[in-house]
């Protein structure tokens, strides 16, 4: 049998290391925000009942705008609806200056094609709404579940599951600070949504060590092991899906789909890390320190 749990030791000092170094880093730096995590401004340019030939004409009529203005956005992208296309670009100061004369230019070069063109700008900030709610949503996720785990898999287990959560979650935090990855405005939701996943392997692989420990002359880590290995080929498949899509969308994705996917790149590798090894491994440690009691035979005492 592979001994993962047994290992313990080497799982603990890379979990304590990288979370130690994230942590610091978060502290003194900060995560990288992108422009979607920041107040912006965001300039739309949206042409009505275009034709294929005239939107690379558009396209290059702004850039050089832009370019001409010293105008740098910090992030692109186009939208496409029947009959129409709106560019999207995002700055972090205010270009409402600009557009009388972004808006002339286009119509100079677009002149006599019959099209309407619409520039507008707005501003956005990061709603900490958005960001309560998800951690308020998360929150009484923890409650319910310890609830139901509390029944199912009794109180040891029921912590230690609520514990993988957690760590997931900052661990994901730490390697997102240390590989300073764009952090969006969907982070958040990403790192809670992965806390919960990893809670979910976790009852489910402590449940069946549970039942071995009970019912087993093994020792707790060899209980734990097979816990984990007899959900292993599931984790790594459903993990591998996910990491091979976040993979390719970061090589075809835009700007902000790369950061998304970035996001969930790391909280992959975070569930991955802490429910195959760490979690387990805290489990078999705590029953093993605490006394778990095995079934064993009884030698009659001689007189």
């Amino acid at each position: 049998m592979k001994a993962i749990t047994s290992k313990w030791k080497t799982w603990s000092v890379i979990f304590v290391v990288i979370l130690f170094v994230g942590m610091v880093l978060f502290g003194v730096t900060g995560l990288n925000k992108s422009i979607n995590a920041k107040e912006h401004y965001e300039l739309q340019v949206k042409v009505v009942h275009i034709q294929d030939a005239d939107k690379e004409l558009l396209q290059n009529s702004v850039e050089n705008y832009f370019k001409d203005n010293s105008l740098a956005p910090v992030y692109s992208a186009t939208e496409k609806y029947n009959g129409g296309e709106t560019l999207v670009y995002k700055f972090t100061e205010s270009v409402e200056s600009n557009i009388a004369g972004l808006k002339g230019q286009i119509e100079t070069v677009l002149n006599g094609k019959g099209l309407t063109v619409e520039i507008t700008q707005n501003l956005y900030k990061p709603s900490a709404i958005k960001y309560v709610g998800s951690i308020i949503t998360y929150a009484v996720f923890a409650v319910v579940a310890f609830v139901i785990l509390l029944i199912f898999n009794k109180f040891k287990n029921a912590i230690i599951s609520i514990l993988s959560g957690i760590f997931t979650g900052l661990f994901a935090l730490a390697l997102s600070a240390i590989a300073r990855i764009p952090v969006g405005a969907d982070f958040i939701s990403i790192l809670l949504f992965s806390s919960i996943a990893s809670t979910f392997v976790t009852a489910c692989t402590t449940r069946i060590a549970k039942n071995k420990i009970l019912n087993s002359n093994e020792s707790s880590f060899a209980c734990a092991d097979k816990g984990v290995l007899k959900y292993l080929p599931s984790i790594a498949m459903f993990l591998g899906v996910l990491l091979v899509s976040a993979l390719s969308l970061v090589i075809l994705g835009n700007t902000l789909i790369k950061e998304i996917a970035l996001a969930i790149i790391v909280c992959i590798i975070s569930v991955g890390f802490i429910s195959i090894t760490v979690a387990p491994s805290l489990w078999a440690f705590v029953f093993e320190k605490k006394g778990a009691t095995t079934k064993t035979e009884e030698t009659p005492l001689q007189d």
